[in-house]
């Protein structure tokens, strides 16, 4: 499935219904609201606007191409000179005596024989060896994806830093097939190492074309194994992407067993068909608990756009309301007043009018 043109299709359908605008200036808001916060409860709707289609490399091409390459020649097959892999052993050495010197492995593999260097210091069985390895090897990862193949395995076992340099390592390449491996460590027990690489996943998401990497987020959040501010967070960078293929995701999540991410998923299903939400948005809006409020007024930012009445009988009490909220994907408090201006102003540009 080709996201990016899904997604362009679903900013397009969205815009024959709304006019796009800008939102309030962060400037504007009380300083005791991170801004952060609130551009992700209520995003810019010009952000992302024209996606980049570029492509991941694709990882068997590169391999099968150089292939043919005599060993001698291959600058991460070839055979190291004895003086370099006689400076690899000693640098070993010193990591298992416990001295610093990740900064001197850089140096060595950034050298000439670095690719082959990197081969097979990433093959090392102690885990300080290897973590050194990973950490140094990462920026040969472009320019020599294969070196991929000889990382140690990432798993629940792997220790939680060495999974994250290879996390680090994986996107480097650039390539598909790395990228899909490292999405094995939404496997994993660190939490740490989960919102890593599904931050690099979503983010990798919002530039490229290719949907596997992505679908293996989706699995995972339909599964409903992770940890809730996790499964909370993938939801809403999903949601404001925009992406029409996801609307069975919604419907499916909009009853999940965590009521944060089914609010998640009505606001995602607002953003995509506002209309017929509206009524669940009503619903939210006039609900006491401050989370459901401020879900019902962050789809309301896209329901209750083409209604100015509507709109402004919905929401004009919240801009006084004392609730507050804390947000499980960023910890941090939200007030519901301040989520209330931020869309009402969204709203009177969208409308053109003012709402009093």
């Amino acid at each position: 499935m080709d996201w990016q043109v899904v997604r362009l299709f679903g900013q397009i359908a969205l815009s024959c219904a709304l006019t796009l605008v800008l939102v309030l200036p962060v400037q504007a808001q009380p300083a005791k609201q991170p801004a952060d916060v609130l551009t992700t409860l209520v995003p810019d709707p010009l952000a992302n606007r024209v996606p980049r289609l570029e492509k991941l490399c694709d990882f068997a091409a590169i391999a099968a191409q150089l292939q043919s390459l005599p060993v001698a020649d291959d600058p991460v097959f070839r055979q190291p000179t004895a003086q370099k892999k006689a400076e690899l052993g000693k640098i070993r050495k010193e990591i298992l005596d416990g001295h610093g010197v990740g900064l001197t492995l850089a140096q060595l593999l950034a050298g000439p024989e670095g690719p082959t260097l990197a081969r097979l210091a990433l093959q090392d069985k102690d885990p300080r060896v290897a973590l050194a390895a990973v950490q140094a090897a990462v920026t040969l990862a472009r320019q020599h994806p294969r070196l991929f193949a000889f990382l140690p395995t990432l798993d629940a076992k792997a220790p939680s830093a060495l999974a994250l340099a290879m996390i680090d390592f994986d996107f480097a390449t650039g390539c598909d097939t790395p990228v899909l491996f490292a999405l094995d460590a939404l496997a994993h027990p660190d939490i740490k190492v989960v919102a890593a690489v599904l931050d690099r996943t979503l983010a990798l998401a919002s530039h490229t074309r290719q949907s596997a990497a992505l679908n293996r987020v989706v699995d995972w959040l339909r599964n409903g194994k992770g940890p809730s501010a996790l499964r909370v967070h993938a939801a809403r960078q999903l949601g404001n992407a925009g992406y029409l293929a996801l609307l069975p995701l919604w419907a499916a999540l909009a009853s999940d067993r965590d009521a944060q991410v089914g609010l998640e998923a009505i606001v995602a299903q607002a953003r995509l068909l506002a209309i017929a939400v509206a009524p669940k948005v009503l619903t939210l809006l006039g609900d006491s608990r401050p989370a459901y409020q401020i879900a019902g007024l962050r789809a309301a930012a896209f329901s209750l756009a083409l209604d100015s009445q509507s709109a402004h009988n919905a929401l004009k009490n919240f801009e006084k309301s004392k609730n507050a909220w804390r947000d499980p994907a960023s910890g941090q408090t939200v007030q519901v007043a301040v989520v209330a201006a931020r869309v009402l102003a969204t709203l009177q540009l969208r409308l053109g009018t003012v709402l009093n």
